[in-house]
C-alpha cells in the first residue's frame, strides 16, 4: 500500500467513502455529517516527528487525520518507545480523552508530513448534538479498537510468528489505505517496529521477512517494507492459516500479474 500522503488533502471536500476509506470514522459519515465535521476547523500541516498528542496531557480536543501514517506510542520508565499502532487518513484521534476527560493514554507522532484538523471539545460536542447518529459511529470506532486489542491477544497465544507477521502486513497494507485498492503497498516501518506490532522478537521477524523476500512476497529497504502484490499476500495468509488445500508454498508475482483468473 501507499499510505495516504499529504497529496490527498486536495480532495478533502470529496463525498465518496473511498476517498476517506469506508472503514474510517470520516469515511462512515454521511455527506452532510462529513461536511459539517470538516467545517469545524481548518487543516494544518505538521512535519515529520511532530507530536500531535502527548501522553499524560489533559487536553480534550480531537483530531481528524487528512493523511498518514502517524504512530501511536508509549514510553516505558527507561525511555524506550513501544509502538501500539498506526492511524491514517480518515481516522479520529483523541476521542477517549474527549469522552472520559482523563489524561491522554498515549502519544501520537507523525511519520511523514500530515495535514490535521484540530477540533475543540466544545465545538465537537455541539456537532454531536446536532448530528446524533455520529455518536453511534464514534462508539463503534472505540468498540472496534477494543475488539482489535482482544483479537491481538488471542492471536498471540494461538498463531505462530509467521502467521502474525503476515496478518500484520495484510492489515497495514489493506486497512490503512484510502481510495481504490492498489496492486502494491509500501509500509514505512522498520523491522523493529513491525516486531513490536506483531508481539515478536526483532530477530524472529527479520528471519521471516528474509524468507518472504526469497519467495518474492516482500522487498525490504531502509525503514520500510514493500508488498509488491496484495493478492499474493492474501494467498500467503491463506496458506499459513491452513485455508488453502494446496499447501505448496505460494510465491509472489512481484506485482506483475493481474490475478484476474486466481
Amino acid at each position: 500500500m501507499d499510505f495516504p500522503t499529504n497529496d490527498t488533502a486536495a480532495h478533502d471536500n470529496g463525498e465518496e467513502h473511498g476517498e476517506w476509506g469506508s472503514q474510517t470514522f470520516v469515511g462512515r459519515l454521511q455527506p452532510a455529517e462529513r461536511r459539517a465535521l470538516l467545517a469545524l476547523g481548518a487543516p494544518t500541516l505538521h512535519p515529520v516527528g511532530a507530536h500531535l498528542l502527548m501522553r499524560g496531557d489533559r487536553s480534550r480536543f480531537v483530531l481528524v487525520l487528512h493523511a498518514g501514517p502517524v504512530k501511536v506510542v508509549v514510553h516505558d520508565t527507561a525511555g524506550r518507545e513501544h509502538l501500539l499502532g498506526l492511524r491514517g487518513r480518515g481516522d479520529l484521534l483523541g476521542e477517549l480523552s474527549y469522552l472520559d476527560s482523563q489524561p491522554r493514554s498515549a502519544s501520537v507522532v507523525t511519520l511523514c508530513p500530515v495535514s490535521v484538523t484540530t477540533i475543540c471539545p466544545e465545538r465537537f460536542g455541539h456537532f454531536l448534538e446536532e448530528y446524533p447518529r455520529v455518536g453511534i459511529e464514534l462508539t463503534r470506532c472505540v468498540g472496534e479498537r477494543l475488539r482489535d486489542a482482544d483479537r491481538s491477544r488471542l492471536e498471540l497465544s494461538a498463531d505462530d510468528v509467521a502467521l502474525r507477521v503476515t496478518r500484520l502486513l495484510r492489515s497495514l497494507a489493506h486497512g490503512s489505505m484510502a481510495g481504490s485498492p492498489r496492486r502494491g503497498a509500501v509500509i514505512p516501518l522498520t523491522q523493529g517496529q513491525l516486531a513490536q506490532l506483531a508481539n515478536a522478537s526483532e530477530v524472529a521477524v527479520q528471519r521471516i521477512l528474509r524468507d518472504f523476500r526469497a519467495r518474492g512476497m516482500v522487498r525490504t529497504a531502509y525503514r520500510s517494507v514493500e508488498v509488491p502484490c496484495l493478492t499474493c499476500l492474501d494467498l500467503l495468509l491463506a496458506e499459513l492459516s491452513g485455508e488453502r488445500p494446496d499447501r505448496r508454498g505460494v510465491r509472489g508475482c512481484g506485482g506483475h500479474e493481474s490475478h484476474h483468473a486466481r
